[in-house]
C-alpha cells in the first residue's frame, strides 16, 4: 500500500509529493486541448493529447478536474441540492489483470448480499468497437467490462454507479457515472453515449527512440534503455515522465518509471539514515536496504524494498539521482520471481539512466 509518510528534508520542496515509497512527483499536467464547440451546441469535445483520447461531452456536464493524478477527467453533473454524488469521471491505470479475473473478483467481493453496500446489480462483458479503439485492439482485447452498483448513504438514501472499464493498449480506462436515484436512469444513456464517443489516437509523448533502442525525453533531458519485451506507455499519473511495463501476468505488473522535481537541496546522507525507519514504520514486514551508489558520474541513493502487494512478493528498487537541472527518481517495481530471473537485465536498465543535460 502507498505510504503517507512525510520526509522532512522534502517538505520545503514545492511540487514534491509522496506516492509509494518517496515518490517525488513533478506536477506535470497532460496536455488538454481547449474544449472545441461542436456544430451541435448541446455538446463539446475534450481532447487529452497525452493519452491520445478525445471524448464528446454533454454541455451541462462541466469539467471540475482535468489530468490530475490518475484522473483523465472529472465532470460535474446536475443533481438535487445536497446530493453527495453527481459525477462522471475517467481514471486510468496500467492494465494488470484480465477482465475475466476482474469480473471474478467483483463477484467474489460483492456476492449480491442485500445488506452489504455497495451492491453489485449487474455485470457483463461486451466486445470492443473497432471504430473506437482500432481493429487490431478490438480483435486482441477481450472486450470491456460493464457493471452497475447500488450504494446507500448513512441515512439509507440510494444512489447508483455505472462503470465501464475499457482496455486500450497497456492501459485500462475506467469510466464511471455516479448519480442520485432521481437522475441516474436519465443520465445512463448519455453516459453510454459519452463512452461510445471516445476515440483513441496516437499519444503525444515527449520521447524519441534512437537507433540503439534508448529512449530520450526531450523536455527533461534524460535517457535510458528498457528490458526486452517491455512496452513504453503514457504514464497514468501526471508526475510520471516515463513509464515502461513488462508483459502482463499475475496481480502485479512489472514497471519502470521516472519522475522529477526542480533541483534544490537534497541531502542523500540524511535520506539514507532516515528512510529505513520511515519505511519499516509503515510496513513492518518490509525488508529495506539502503546504499550510496554512482549513477554514471553522479552520486545517488538506492533503496531496495522487499515486501508483498496483493499477496504477491515484490521487489522495489528506487534511486534518487540529483541532476543538472532536476532531481530524478527512478522506480523499478516487479514481482520477486521476475527480479530473481532477470536481475541483471533489470539492474542494467536502471544503470542506463543518464541526465543528458549534465552527463558527458
Amino acid at each position: 500500500m502507498p505510504f503517507a509518510v512525510a520526509v522532512p528534508v522534502l517538505r520545503r520542496f514545492p511540487g514534491w509529493v509522496l506516492g509509494g515509497w518517496l515518490a517525488a512527483a513533478w506536477a506535470l499536467l497532460p496536455g488538454y486541448a481547449p474544449a472545441q464547440q461542436r456544430p451541435d451546441a448541446a455538446y463539446y469535445t475534450l481532447q487529452n493529447k497525452h493519452f491520445g483520447l478525445t471524448v464528446r461531452v454533454p454541455q451541462a456536464w462541466r469539467p471540475v478536474a482535468l489530468g490530475q493524478g490518475d484522473r483523465v477527467f472529472v465532470l460535474r453533473v446536475p443533481q438535487h441540492r445536497g446530493s453527495p454524488t453527481g459525477y462522471v469521471s475517467c481514471r486510468v491505470s496500467v492494465w494488470t489483470v484480465g477482465l475475466q479475473e476482474l469480473a471474478r473478483r467483483y463477484r467474489q467481493q460483492h456476492p449480491g448480499n442485500k445488506t452489504a453496500w455497495p451492491r453489485l446489480l449487474k455485470l457483463e462483458q461486451k466486445p470492443l468497437d473497432p471504430e473506437q479503439v482500432g481493429l487490431e485492439q478490438a480483435e486482441a482485447a477481450p472486450g470491456m467490462l460493464v457493471t452497475l452498483w447500488e450504494h446507500r448513504t448513512e441515512e439509507g438514501t440510494p444512489h447508483f454507479e455505472k462503470r465501464i472499464e475499457l482496455p486500450q493498449g497497456e492501459l485500462l480506462f475506467r469510466f464511471r457515472l455516479q448519480s442520485d436515484e432521481a437522475h441516474f436512469f436519465a443520465y445512463e444513456p448519455e453516459f453510454e453515449e459519452l463512452v461510445g464517443s471516445v476515440r483513441f489516437g496516437l499519444p503525444k509523448l515527449d520521447l524519441r527512440r534512437d537507433a540503439q533502442g534508448r529512449w530520450h525525453h526531450r523536455r527533461f533531458g534524460f535517457s535510458l534503455a528498457v528490458p526486452q519485451r517491455w512496452q513504453v506507455v503514457p504514464g497514468p499519473h501526471a508526475g510520471q515522465l516515463f513509464l515502461a511495463v513488462g508483459p502482463r501476468g499475475g496481480a502485479v505488473r512489472d514497471r519502470l518509471s521516472v519522475m522529477a522535481a526542480p533541483k534544490r537541496g537534497l541531502d542523500l546522507d540524511q535520506l539514507a539514515r532516515r528512510l529505513p525507519q520511515l519505511i519499516s514504520r509503515q510496513d513492518q514486514g518490509a525488508e529495506v536496504e539502503v546504499a550510496r551508489i554512482r549513477q554514471g558520474d553522479r552520486p545517488a541513493l538506492e533503496v531496495v524494498i522487499r515486501t508483498r502487494r496483493d499477496g504477491v512478493a515484490v521487489v522495489i528498487v528506487q534511486r534518487q539521482v540529483p541532476g543538472e537541472r532536476f532531481h530524478f527518481q527512478l522506480t523499478l517495481t516487479c514481482r520477486a520471481e521476475t527480479f530473481r530471473q532477470h536481475r541483471r537485465e533489470l539492474m542494467e536498465a536502471l544503470a542506463s539512466f543518464r541526465d543528458e543535460a549534465g552527463d558527458p
